[in-house]
């Protein structure tokens, strides 16, 4: 799936690091940024960097400003309390650390290797709760994380709710002893959701609700796999609609090979934007498309498609994409004219429920 466009964050002071830790987290302010707010980016003072996936630690003597696109929102962080920054306007909420965030908590989502490094570094553990993400816990996990380098196979990293349920967690891992100093990286910013209150899968609405309204009817085909699938749904944690076609034909060469490609239109919306807005104003959000040479395999009803290479493609009002793109890679079983699977582009699509019907039979 696409990586984010960029979303600025200007006039952000980010606070000193020093070598025995943080000051009492009373006196600091973090911010953190869900969802529907990383859809467009966050880079600080202008820094061109992808979006990384930690905290940032900020200094509250000062004004932070958002700007994406022509919005512009500034807020005043304030002491002890971590600012949530929601969805594509920039909405801002501050919750108090250790009232309503817990900074010896982290909820952590990619992959289990990513969330075992990150404890770590930081000297604490982890363990994996009911719905796939990872809580580590260690003293003053959100402030150190703030001083960190990323670690890849991170997807999100959340501040901990104060009240977080403990009927998801099993026995804590220990994770081994890195060796690893606390590294200081003052450059890094945060992308994480929702001030840690509650954990959402990045997944559809439904997979397949939209199906009836905006595609073909299924296709009976006698081949099992080839053919031209479509998908379309709403992912609401992200912010975003995406639209998929793979047209899977077998390889003349070898027909147990698949290849062919896989389209990709997504935009940005709640669940009320079912298809693209465009204006003279720029209003509607990002608005993309690419297209994947694809390859895969059958076995049985074992069906995976995924994507080798991408070019970005002009569609309405095409916004291009800075930061590329992850090739999506599927996985799953096939059925008649349905597929179900996941997604999993080594970004974060991990384990991404989808659902394809099969229009056509070419």
């Amino acid at each position: 799936m696409m990586k984010r466009q960029s979303l600025v964050v200007l006039s952000v002071l980010i606070g000193a690091v020093g070598c025995h830790g943080a000051e009492p987290q009373e006196q600091t302010s973090y911010l953190v940024l869900d969802q529907g707010a990383r859809a467009a980016g966050f880079t600080v003072d202008g820094d061109k960097a992808e979006s990384p996936v930690l905290p940032v630690e900020l200094e509250t003597t000062g004004d932070v400003e958002l700007v994406a696109g022509n919005s512009r929102v500034s807020f005043k962080p304030e002491a002890g309390k971590v600012a949530v920054i929601h969805g594509p306007e920039g909405d801002v909420e501050q919750r108090a650390l250790g009232h309503e965030v817990d900074g010896d908590k982290l909820l952590t989502r990619g992959s289990e290797a990513a969330a075992r490094e990150l404890a770590g570094v930081l000297g604490g553990t982890y363990v994996k709760t009911g719905d796939g993400s990872f809580e580590i816990t260690a003293e003053n996990a959100l402030g150190e994380a703030s001083r960190i380098s990323p670690v890849a196979g991170l997807i999100e990293v959340l501040p901990g709710a104060l009240d977080d349920a403990d009927e998801h967690k099993a026995s804590p891992k220990a994770a081994p002893a890195a060796g690893a100093q606390r590294a200081a990286n003052v450059g890094v910013t945060p992308i994480n959701r929702a001030g840690g209150l509650e954990v959402e899968a990045v997944v559809p609405s439904s997979p397949s609700m939209y199906f009836d309204k905006y595609l073909p009817a299924a296709a009976s085909c006698s081949d099992p796999a080839t053919g031209v699938w479509r998908s379309y749904a709403h992912y609401p944690t992200l912010g975003e609609w995406y639209s998929f076609t793979m047209t899977v034909k077998r390889d003349p060469t070898n027909p147990n090979v698949l290849v062919g490609s896989i389209a990709a239109e997504f935009w940005e919306g709640d669940q009320t934007r079912e298809t693209p807005v465009c204006s003279e104003k720029g209003e509607g959000g990002t608005h993309s498309a690419v297209r994947m040479a694809a390859k895969g395999t059958l076995d049985g009803s074992s069906f995976t498609f995924g994507g080798v290479s991408f070019t970005e493609e002009q569609v309405g009002c095409s916004k291009a994409l800075p930061f590329g793109y992850n090739p999506d890679q599927f996985s799953g079983s096939v059925s008649g004219a349905r597929f179900t699977g996941v997604n999993n582009d080594n970004g974060r699509s991990v384990d991404e429920p989808v659902e394809f019907r099969r229009v056509s039979c070419n």
